[in-house]
């Protein structure tokens, strides 16, 4: 019979995560990476003025009641 941990498995979960050397790989560091991502594209855009984008399809006849 194998032995088992006396820790039960709700304070096992519980525990502090153990800290790596390089925390930049970490889930949060990734979310501020992709949060910083957006600022930059926000910012890039702030500075285009009043524009219109079309978005369309190829296949769709010059004729059809959705291009109207």
């Amino acid at each position: 019979m194998a032995f088992k941990s006396q820790i039960p498995e709700d304070r096992e979960l519980l525990k502090p995560p153990v800290l790596t050397e390089d925390f930049t790989v970490s889930d949060t560091w990734r979310v501020l990476r992709i949060q910083s991502e957006i600022v930059t594209g926000f910012d890039e855009l702030a500075h285009i003025g009043k524009a219109v984008a079309v978005f369309g399809s190829a296949r769709t006849p010059e004729n059809h009641p959705i291009t109207n």
